[in-house]
């Protein structure tokens, strides 16, 4: 049984047999076989019973499909500096305009690797022109009024900017610059966003292994943050390779064996995040349904609720 409480106001239409209680709706489930990941071509990931996972990473695999939506040819790149003097200077060493570009150009080039649209059979990353601004980082914290001018820039410009990538100094770095640029490009001007993280790009870019051998990891880095890059566009990455028995159980109704009919089927998932102990933060709880049939595409809903409180239980 799965159950997800204190959904007040939130509506989830599901099959026959759901039990609806107050502040609870308790929905019947089935364990189903893990599926494998299959990608174009009918390529397949299988389950790794031993290491307990489907590997995920494309490597020499395909977007599943690149076909919805092309990447606009024109890329803002916004890094943040501080200034020391009269001139703008780095946040830390990765945080470079040089390193920031070859990143982009990584990411562009893994986006295409993995699949190009039916128009785009020539398309390379040096194709893209890359706009790179500069995001002074200042005491006030309140960055809202230059992103507002950098996007309205670039979206006048010709071709308009789709994509805008925030190269953040660290991973958790600048909570509130990172805050403001992804509030005023998704909601104010409709910009996909990506952030990519300066110190661990470099890392990757200079990875030592514990045999003192040096590899390059940046392309798989790039190529994992591609993956977001192309749900955001609207596309799929992988999809599932469903057994036939298992995908008449989600796909038909089989009340009558006779007469079958294509039925709707959601995966839903939920999660909570707690602040830290002590905190008088609430927690945050948020719950998301596939919407289509390959299991790529989720609406979701999130909520604010007493810290510490889980919103959903397994038994």
């Amino acid at each position: 049984m799965l159950m997800f409480e204190n959904l007040t106001n939130t509506c989830i239409e599901v099959a026959a047999g759901v039990s609806v209680q107050p502040n609870m709706v308790t929905v019947p489930v089935r364990q189903a076989l893990r599926p494998s990941v299959t990608y174009a071509d009918g390529t397949i990931s299988p389950y790794d019973q031993a290491q307990n996972r489907v590997q995920w990473n494309l490597l020499t695999n395909r977007f599943l499909q690149r076909t919805a939506h092309k990447l606009s040819r024109r890329i803002l790149l916004i890094v943040p500096k501080k200034l020391v003097g009269q001139q703008w200077q780095t946040l830390n060493q990765p945080t470079n305009d040089t390193f920031a570009k070859s990143c982009v150009q990584e990411l562009l080039s893994a986006f295409l690797r993995y699949g190009r649209g039916p128009d785009e059979p020539t398309l390379k990353a040096g194709d893209f022109t890359i706009d790179t601004q500069t995001l002074g980082i200042l005491d006030d914290g309140n960055y809202e009024n230059d992103f507002d001018q950098m996007f309205a820039t670039a979206i006048a410009k010709k071709p308009s900017t789709q994509l805008a990538i925030f190269f953040s100094p660290t991973k958790n770095g600048l909570s509130d610059a990172f805050g403001d640029f992804k509030r005023v490009a998704e909601t104010r001007y409709g910009l996909h966003t990506v952030c990519i993280a300066a110190q661990a790009a470099h890392n990757a870019r200079h990875y030592v292994n514990k045999n003192q051998q040096a590899r390059n990891l940046l392309p798989q880095v790039m190529g994992n943050i591609s993956m977001k890059l192309n749900l955001k566009l609207g596309n799929i990455n992988h999809g599932f390779d469903i057994m036939p028995t298992l995908r008449e159980k989600l796909f038909l109704q089989t009340d009558d064996p006779e007469n079958m009919e294509r039925v709707d089927t959601m995966i839903l998932g939920g999660d909570v995040t707690h602040p830290l102990q002590g905190s008088a933060d609430p927690s945050i709880s948020a719950i998301v349904g596939s919407v289509d049939e390959h299991f790529a595409k989720y609406l979701g809903s999130v909520r604010y609720q007493k810290g510490g409180t889980e919103v959903s239980q397994s038994h």
